[in-house]
């Protein structure tokens, strides 16, 4: 029988992260993947079926992982995770670049814009809403509460985004 794939298959181990919208994401054109396992980050690349590099830093379980959708930083990872941290990642150093602080529950979801640049939006198993500067990791708006239960779901729309000619976010 012939195999569908040119090499070996990569085999993923069953990981704690199994609920959650955002635990894995595409990089830029496809050339990377990253999927969330255990208190890491697995960035794969898919073209040529291998492993590319293990992002490590979290201290709990790694609940949401979103590239940075712009151009010139799409080579950005954000990670949320049950630390109650979000972290930046350069893929291509492999280095984190940022840790942002101020979740007091479990990061559950997380989205990055292709129109606004140096934002993040993550939300916490508490339903608080958080805006983010990644480059700097500083808040740019209060916590929003969106109600008692969890934010599982997180999206931001292009065509909501405010001010030219530099777009903002705008909680609800």
């Amino acid at each position: 029988m012939t195999s569908l794939y040119p090499v070996d298959p990569i085999a993923l181990p069953p990981s704690p992260n199994w609920y959650g919208s955002h635990l894995s994401d595409w990089g830029y054109q496809g050339r990377l993947v990253a999927i969330a396992a255990h208190n890491l980050v697995v960035l794969l690349r898919p073209d040529e079926i291998c492993f590319e590099a293990t992002l490590a830093g979290h201290t709990n379980r790694v609940t949401a992982v979103a590239f940075v959708k712009l151009l010139n930083s799409n080579h950005l990872l954000i990670s949320g995770s049950a630390d109650r941290t979000l972290r930046v990642w350069d893929t291509v150093t492999r280095q984190q670049t940022q840790i942002l602080r101020g979740h007091n529950a479990e990061v559950t979801a997380l989205a990055t814009s292709s129109q606004i640049a140096d934002a993040v939006l993550s939300g916490d198993k508490d339903g608080h809403l958080l805006s983010w500067r990644f480059s700097s990791g500083e808040r740019c708006a209060a916590s929003k509460r969106l109600g008692d239960s969890a934010i599982l779901c997180i999206a931001i729309n292009p065509a909501k985004a405010r001010g030219s000619p530099a777009p903002q976010l705008h909680l609800p």
